[in-house]
């Protein structure tokens, strides 16, 4: 089959599925269906033939869905930090550092649970430690994405994981801000 015969059969194939897609879509409007095929000869112009034409309300409506995506809902959070698992060790010396845990801006006490409200499935973790009166300090702050069957979140740190906060039912999405 030569170059020019493909691009035929594929004309032909593009206006016979928008033709089938008017028939399942009868509210749609499309311009007038003139397979430029018909002729045996290929378009030398652009032309809009076969293609649908959108109105204006329906754009609109489109972009009204669009924004109704956005939604909040409130899950529960479990600091499950503890000191051992913030602790450094170093030769026979182990330091526990101070450290604060936030979600969504709100702070966490080790232990404590909190109800939070998040936006889209995602929730913002950020963390800070200081040991030994600055002499070591940090922070970082992670996105990541709950599931919408997840309710309960527990929350628990590691420093051999490379996001370094460990959220069960959740996924880290990106980092936003990290200081070393």
């Amino acid at each position: 089959m030569n170059t020019r015969a493909k691009i035929v059969s594929f004309l032909c194939i593009c206006c016979s599925l928008i033709i089938i897609n008017q028939q399942q879509y009868p509210d749609m409007h499309y311009a007038p269906q003139e397979c430029p095929a018909d002729n045996n000869q290929l378009p030398t112009a652009p032309s809009t033939k076969c293609n649908p034409i959108i109105e204006p309300a329906d754009l609109h409506i489109a972009t009204e869905e669009k924004h109704d995506t956005h939604f909040s809902r409130t899950i529960k959070v479990n600091n499950k930090i503890t000191q051992k698992m913030i602790a450094y060790s170093k030769g026979f010396m182990q330091y526990t550092p101070d450290f604060t845990l936030t979600i969504n801006n709100v702070p966490i006490k080790q232990g404590n649970q909190q109800q939070i409200v998040i936006e889209n499935n995602c929730i913002t973790v950020g963390y800070t430690y200081n040991f030994v009166n600055g002499y070591k300090k940090g922070s970082k702050e992670i996105e990541f994405m709950v599931p919408v069957t997840e309710d309960e979140l527990d929350i628990t740190f590691s420093w051999q994981d490379d996001w370094r906060v460990v959220i069960s039912g959740a996924q880290p999405h990106k980092v936003i801000s990290e200081i070393s």
